[in-house]
């Protein structure tokens, strides 16, 4: 089982903070998927969104 982190990427701390959460998951043998590592998530229409699920299962 994947731990998506569901947190805010409003400015550096934040990301920081979250980045250090994901470090520890990871430490404790969590898998984990953190979306400013995937480089952000951008979803512009139902299509994208669909895959976007489907690859991140």
């Amino acid at each position: 089982m994947k731990i998506y982190i569901a947190a805010p990427l409003f400015n550096e701390g934040e990301r920081a903070f979250n980045e250090k959460v994901d470090d520890i998951l990871r430490a404790c043998g969590h898998e984990t998927f953190l979306p400013q590592r995937a480089g952000g998530v951008v979803l512009h229409n139902e299509e994208e969104l669909r895959e976007f699920f489907r690859n991140n299962r």
